[in-house]
């Protein structure tokens, strides 16, 4: 992973998500991966683009966030799904599940959950 991490900066990428795309890491998995890397390559943001079951979700955000995650993608409503996990129930994390993990973990994100309901006219 280094060393991808390396050929990407070298190639001036400055944003790489870390995915779990077929939802089956576990929060150990997520929490190890980001400590693992975040400090490696100094000018390359990382974040993570987790899929999940809604039950499972807040857990594998939590232990992004704890382990030094500051950016998440997310989709409203967690619309989307994932064609490669065989589990229709596994899909994007809802932007929505992402501000209240966060916000249970103590942090302000910068966005009014209650907006991102609200269609302009």
């Amino acid at each position: 992973m280094q060393d991808t991490l390396e050929w990407l900066k070298d190639i001036r990428v400055r944003t790489v998500s870390l995915a779990d795309t077929a939802g089956n890491a576990t929060p150990e998995i997520v929490a190890g991966l980001f400590r693992d890397v975040k400090d490696h390559v100094a000018g390359v943001e990382l974040g993570v683009h987790l899929h999940s079951r809604p039950e499972n979700a807040e857990e594998k955000i939590l232990a992004a966030y704890e382990a030094g995650c500051r950016r998440f993608d997310s989709a409203l409503t967690g619309l989307g799904g994932c064609p490669f996990a065989g589990d229709n129930l596994v899909g994007n994390v809802a932007t929505e599940d992402v501000l209240a993990a966060l916000r249970k973990a103590g942090a302000d994100p910068g966005i009014d959950a209650s907006r991102l309901t609200k269609r302009s006219k």
